[in-house]
């Protein structure tokens, strides 16, 4: 059995044309990664209001407030950052069909991994035209936290 995010011998000419694979995965990465946090989210509508629609226990709403910023926070890293580290992939890449690599095919690293997952806050910028754009004017489909990580995005076979 072979782990995906193992160093690769070599990256094949039509192995990165995976934009439109990509597209997709982002998509359902967005909405897996989104649905992690939304039952810390749900606490909320369980705090007692009163008649005005204010929160009675404004203390307990700030501390929860917090606590779901923290968790959601870890969420992001667990699915953006150490799970890929791993295994090289998402879920999304996992169901769509590819993998992370870095671009030299040594073996991936968290820190690529979080620079990938940083910089997505800026390839994810209007809906994520500004990765899109990147990875549609790049030779090797690259989004920005692609080149800077100097990874790619290959089929996964």
């Amino acid at each position: 059995m072979t782990i995906s995010s193992a160093p690769i011998a070599s990256i094949q000419e039509g192995d990165v044309d995976v934009v439109w694979r990509r597209v997709v995965q982002y998509v359902v990465d967005g909405f897996l990664s989104a649905m992690i946090a939304v039952p810390f989210a749900a606490v909320f509508y369980a705090l007692p209001t009163g008649p005005d629609g204010a929160v009675r226990w404004p203390v307990v709403a700030v501390v929860l407030a917090v606590l779901w910023g923290v968790l959601a926070v870890a969420a992001y890293l667990w699915y953006w950052v150490l799970r890929p580290a791993a295994t090289g992939k998402t879920w999304g890449m996992e169901l769509i069909g590819v993998r992370i690599v870095r671009a030299d095919g040594a073996l991936l690293s968290r820190t690529d991994t979080l620079v990938r997952g940083l910089l997505l806050l800026v390839d994810g910028l209007f809906l994520g035209l500004v990765g899109l754009i990147s990875m549609l004017a790049t030779r090797d489909h690259q989004r920005i936290g692609d080149l800077v990580a100097k990874t790619l995005v290959v089929r996964d076979f």
